[in-house]
């Protein structure tokens, strides 16, 4: 007889006032029937909301665990694209909710990415005054993310707007979905991964170059480390009693939405969050003095996991017209979160000659990528 050994991490994520159950490796949701029946007091309902093109396997183990546990499943299927991360989307599932007859007693779970996360994240927070939510994230950016981040939701006259943060009850990350996914596929989640050893402690941020090699020869290991210093990084900033320290989650973010509005679907949003983190690096060494070293080193992180610096020609004033323009959607005053250190990241007022100063630097190296 041959026994097989499954690793399962758990891990608390603190969120002041509640927690997440965060459960994470290889095979995890071989016991998804087991953590699902301590979600709530008494299993009876369950709506299962799932990302369009998830593979069968992984469905019929969600829907067989919420089963053994003792629910009864309502499923409703979503599209696989940004349309379901809004609040009409929203206003369906909640036309599904009220059909299925779920109350505040009850839970709603999501199989997919971060957008059906988010989705669900709003409808549970709403529903009958707050009901049960778990997670099963099929990508890596979703189990870097779900148990303490919703991806802003969209209006129809407006695009990311409504936001809070959710309270999970359990997350589920069974890593068999992603490791055997491509680069481009794990590419967002590595950068994310790359801001949150930034955040969350110098310390981390030097282990976190030290894993690198680990992910990329495929350990799993490597990938619990990595995504367990996730969950304390961002749980820190939601606890954090410093109100700046609480914007943490922004870093890299206005630059990543600035490129993005100039120069459309020419590069994929993990690569414009990475010319976030790098740009706004840069302008930190400035404004806070951040050290030069800690500056290349990041560099050296997206390089290393194989996130290359874009090419592109934009004009400076057009950049920092679109930079202020995605800032100012969100605040009355133009400050960005950058890392003061490693671990350290605060709001900051950004000079406007400083600006311009790093934006040509910047444009201008991007522009020479072109011709090589």
């Amino acid at each position: 007889r041959k026994w097989v050994v499954v690793m399962i991490r758990r891990q608390l994520v603190n969120l002041g006032g509640f927690g997440c159950d965060y459960r994470i490796g290889c095979g995890a949701l071989g016991d998804f029937s087991r953590f699902a029946s301590n979600v709530v007091t008494t299993p009876k309902r369950a709506v299962l909301v799932i990302e369009a093109g998830t593979a069968d396997s992984t469905l019929t183990l969600v829907n067989r665990g919420l089963i053994d546990a003792g629910f009864r499943v309502y499923t409703m299927q979503l599209a696989a694209d940004d349309s379901v991360c809004t609040v009409d989307c929203a206003l369906r599932i909640q036309e599904f909710c009220a059909e299925s007859q779920l109350t505040c007693d009850d839970v709603i779970v999501s199989v997919g990415g971060m957008n059906v996360a988010s989705v669900v994240d709003y409808v549970a927070m709403s529903w009958c005054g707050g009901c049960a939510c778990a997670h099963v994230p099929t990508t890596l950016d979703a189990m870097c993310l779900a148990a303490t981040r919703m991806r802003p939701l969209g209006l129809s006259s407006a695009h990311g707007l409504v936001s809070f943060h959710p309270h999970v009850s359990l997350v589920v990350c069974d890593l068999n979905l992603v490791m055997g996914q491509s680069a481009n596929d794990k590419m967002l989640g590595l950068v994310y991964l790359v801001a949150a050893a930034m955040t969350e402690s110098t310390r981390s941020w030097e282990n976190f170059a030290k894993k690198i090699p680990g992910y990329l020869a495929g350990e799993e290991v490597a990938y619990i480390d990595m995504l367990g210093m996730a969950q304390t990084a961002w749980s820190g900033v939601l606890k954090a009693s410093n109100p700046s320290a609480r914007k943490a989650f922004n870093y890299g973010q206005p630059t990543a939405r600035a490129l993005a509005s100039c120069l459309g679907d020419s590069f994929a949003p993990a690569q414009y969050l990475a010319e976030g983190l790098r740009f706004e690096a840069r302008l930190a060494h400035e404004v806070f003095g951040l050290d030069l070293d800690t500056v290349f080193d990041q560099d050296d992180r997206l390089d290393d996991l194989g996130i290359e610096e874009i090419a592109f020609d934009l004009d400076v004033d057009v950049f920092i017209a679109a930079l202020k323009r995605e800032a100012y959607r969100l605040a009355n005053r133009f400050m960005l979160s950058i890392p003061k250190a490693s671990g350290t990241i605060r709001l900051a007022t950004v000079d406007d000659d400083v600006l311009e100063r790093h934006a040509k630097a910047y444009l201008s190296s991007r522009a020479d990528l072109i011709n090589g």
